[in-house]
């Protein structure tokens, strides 16, 4: 009778539940502790310290004194149980009290997402709400919350953004969405972005590098070499042209065998600050435009192409690496030829790319041709190229070319369509209304920033220093058409 009694009671026994609760006790706050560590949020020397106090009233007998004080020195622990007493009481106590804090406040988390999750209206159509998975540190300011869809789409989640905000009174950075996993990421911070980003000087910027902006818990950088060519997109008075300035200033600046190709159809005058400098090259009209377009996409390229491969280089940084005497140059092209980058910037694409008052119908199809070989080919021969409009779509952008515009930032924009074309999400249309604020998106993260405030003035203070050489530089720099095919390219 009693072995059937007993199993009956085991019967009755959620063993789900049980295993849930298990892994609550003795797993999850040793989870919780290796990502504190990893994430460097747990106070380790606070930790430290407190098992460092517990040690030294452990060998001084003192706990043993507090227990008989209050009549309890038979629970001292004593044998076996005494080591584990030392090991996790003593020595291990303050990390598995912080271990349990943590989840003690991820179920708090876990309760308190049902009731948003039921307010935001993420509820299927069988009554299910979305199902907690993790929550998991990203960086100081930062976690990513994963959750079963349980029905839901992203759009739901996008669209209850704000309910979403306001529940867990947090700022969403992302949605991001796993099919096969029928899961939705949700990236996330507590503290707000900074309205206001000055710079004074580009000393914290490396070579090849360029300045994003700041993430609420780091100044984020570029690198050509990772990122080689940009899509910057926004309305206008949102920030593309301050972070076009301090791009150009930055590269310039920081890297002295850089040259540089300014496009701007509206009569240079958002480049005019740099026309003077030399390396660089300002073009105000359509057809000297297309002229530098072909020339890069067809000459230079080609031309670069052939050294690296007869020299069984993948790119130009390890052809650079080659001793010179040691170097093979095809026929026709000399050896004093510098394979320093050439960064191509396009400013309003939509004036060049597409036909109307600017260009017509034949520069312009020649004009997207050459800007999507640049694209396509240009990273391993060092030629950049940075494509800036305020209407991103498939006219005035070829697709082709865009899919290989690695680095995307794009500013506020005024439409679902228009952040879907460039971020494929409504992120960019969420933005809130404030100058500088921006989406960076490249193959491995996308993150909200406040790009750096850079004016006019500051940028002709900061360049006055390379204005005073200008004329010695360009007389240099005005050789003839042979001299620049076999030097500057």
């Amino acid at each position: 009778m009693a072995s059937k009694k007993n199993k009956s009671n085991l019967d009755q026994v959620d063993l789900a539940k049980l295993f849930k609760n298990l892994n609550l006790i003795f797993i999850q706050p040793f989870v919780e502790i290796f990502h504190g560590l990893y994430s460097k949020r747990l106070p380790l020397y606070l930790c430290l310290s407190v098992s460092c106090f517990l040690q030294v009233i452990y060998f001084l007998g003192i706990d043993y004194l507090i227990i008989d004080y209050f009549g309890m020195a038979a629970l001292y622990p004593m044998g076996s149980f005494h080591f584990f007493y030392k090991l996790f009481l003593v020595v291990w106590s303050p990390f598995l009290i912080w271990g349990f804090v943590q989840v003690g406040l991820k179920l708090r988390l876990i309760k308190r997402l049902t009731e948003v999750f039921l307010n935001a209206g993420l509820k299927s159509a069988t009554s299910k709400l979305p199902a907690f998975i993790f929550d998991k540190p990203v960086d100081n300011y930062t976690r990513r919350l994963r959750v079963a869809k349980n029905g839901q789409s992203l759009k739901s989640f996008e669209g209850a953004k704000d309910s979403l905000e306001s529940g867990l009174q947090v700022y969403i950075d992302e949605f991001s969405e796993d099919r096969r996993n029928n899961t939705v990421d949700i990236v996330y911070s507590h503290k707000q972005l900074e309205e206001h980003f000055d710079i004074k000087d580009f000393q914290e910027v490396h070579k090849n590098s360029f300045l994003i902006g700041k993430g609420r818990s780091k100044v984020l950088y570029g690198d050509l070499a990772d990122t080689p060519h940009l899509l910057v997109a926004g309305q206008t008075g949102m920030g593309k042209s301050t972070f076009l300035r301090q791009f150009i200033t930055s590269l310039y600046l920081n890297n002295k065998n850089y040259s540089f190709d300014l496009i701007d159809l509206k009569e240079g005058l958002e480049f005019q600050i740099f026309d003077k400098l030399p390396r660089v090259q300002v073009q105000s009209d359509v057809g000297s435009s297309i002229n530098i377009l072909k020339k890069l996409a067809t000459k230079t390229i080609k031309e670069r192409s052939e050294l690296l491969k007869l020299n069984s280089c993948k790119d130009i940084d390890s052809f650079l690496k080659i001793p010179k005497n040691t170097r093979t140059y095809p026929e026709g092209v000399s050896q004093n030829i510098k394979l320093d980058r050439h960064v191509v910037v396009v400013d309003e694409a939509f004036d060049l790319f597409m036909a109307g008052p600017y260009a017509d119908a034949s520069s312009v199809k020649n004009s997207r041709q050459y800007a999507s070989k640049i694209a396509a080919q240009g990273r391993a021969v060092g030629v950049h190229i940075v494509i800036a409009t305020q209407r991103p779509d498939r006219f005035a952008v070829d697709p082709q070319t865009k899919a290989n515009l690695t680095g995307k930032l794009c500013f506020r924009v005024p439409n679902i369509a228009t952040s879907m074309t460039v971020m494929d999400s409504r992120r960019a249309l969420d933005l809130p209304n404030i100058k500088g604020r921006a989406v960076w998106q490249n193959s491995s993260e996308s993150f909200e920033v406040q790009t750096p405030f850079f004016g006019e003035d500051q940028a002709m203070e900061i360049l006055k220093s390379s204005y005073i050489n200008q004329k010695k530089e360009k007389n240099n720099s005005e050789r003839s058409s042979d001299e620049i095919q076999g030097e500057e390219f």
